[in-house]
């Protein structure tokens, strides 16, 4: 089979946002108790945390994007648990439904506001979370580097370096073999896929990601 690692393509297109504790862009500035999402990335694959969800209910999601603007996507497409988790709209969350399998979270953003047009965006969109996994690289011949320690390590959410960017020095375990579409490195959370999960996505996002296949 074809195992493709993905990433999103520097130049796709796709939308920001930024968390709020309101519908306005957050000041600047020390602020006690603040929270911020790269806070949440240390957790193990799996459903996202009661705690993290309870946090995203608590804030707005603020956006530069109009409210008819209508995009596929927002953010990057990488390894880290919650940051690099895409805001994926209904078309590509459906096809995450129909290929991603059952260990697939999608959960709907609560509040997601335009900064430009002063108003709510109430299209759904949701946070794609793959958290299926399989032993895909072989470390001994890929260029990853073990995280120093358990502290580095603290909610288990890689064991290794990812992939970032894509890497021509990732190897696939000599035989790899799986049912699975789309999922994640067990060592290093790097996404990967194979054609059928390619074209789909090809199709709904043309030239918005990129695909490095591994041998």
């Amino acid at each position: 089979m074809a195992v493709y690692i993905v990433g999103t393509h520097p130049n796709a297109i796709g939308g920001h946002f930024a968390w709020s504790e309101t519908t306005q862009k957050r000041k600047i500035g020390p602020v006690p108790g603040r929270w911020y999402p790269n806070y949440s990335d240390d957790f193990p694959l799996g459903p996202l945390p009661a705690d993290l969800k309870q946090k995203i209910s608590e804030h707005w999601a603020v956006t530069g994007s109009t409210v008819d603007q209508g995009l596929i996507s927002y953010h990057m497409l990488d390894p880290m648990h919650f940051t690099g988790l895409q805001l994926v709209n209904e078309t590509m969350a459906q096809m995450y439904r129909d290929l991603a399998g059952d260990d697939l979270e999608l959960f709907r953003i609560p509040k997601f506001w335009s900064l430009k047009d002063k108003a709510e965006i109430t299209e759904p969109y949701y946070f794609a979370n793959v958290y299926g996994a399989e032993e895909t690289i072989d470390l001994e011949r890929s260029s990853r580097i073990r995280k120093r320690s358990p502290e580095a390590n603290a909610g288990g959410s890689a064991e290794y370096s990812p992939a970032t960017p894509l890497s021509s020095l990732t190897k696939l375990i000599p035989g790899f073999q799986t049912d699975r579409h789309v999922w994640r490195d067990s060592h290093t959370s790097d996404w990967f896929c194979d054609d059928v999960f390619r074209e789909a996505l090809q199709k709904i996002a043309k030239g918005n990601y990129l695909f490095e296949q591994i041998e």
